[in-house]
């Protein structure tokens, strides 16, 4: 979420929360496989027109997450719990 808010694009593991948090805003890569995070990094860096897409994206994606909507899911979350 850091690196969204600063406007950057993202290459993050597929696995365990990242692709939910990324969504489409970052390129997922394998992250026990040297090789796809190699050839995403070559992705990124050569691609300008795909770097500053990613780039777009993610820092779109970044305004979801803030401290507004953070408690609000968490109210949310505490009413049901209650009821």
């Amino acid at each position: 979420v850091e690196a969204m808010k600063s406007n950057v694009p993202i290459i993050t593991s597929s696995v365990t929360s990242l692709p939910e948090v990324a969504g489409e805003a970052a390129e997922l890569v394998d992250p026990f496989s040297i090789t796809a995070i190699k050839n995403a990094m070559v992705k990124m860096t050569n691609d300008f027109s795909f770097r500053n897409e990613m780039a777009a994206k993610s820092f779109e994606r970044g305004k979801l997450f803030n401290w507004d909507n953070t408690a609000s899911i968490l109210w949310n979350t505490i009413l049901k719990a209650i009821d």
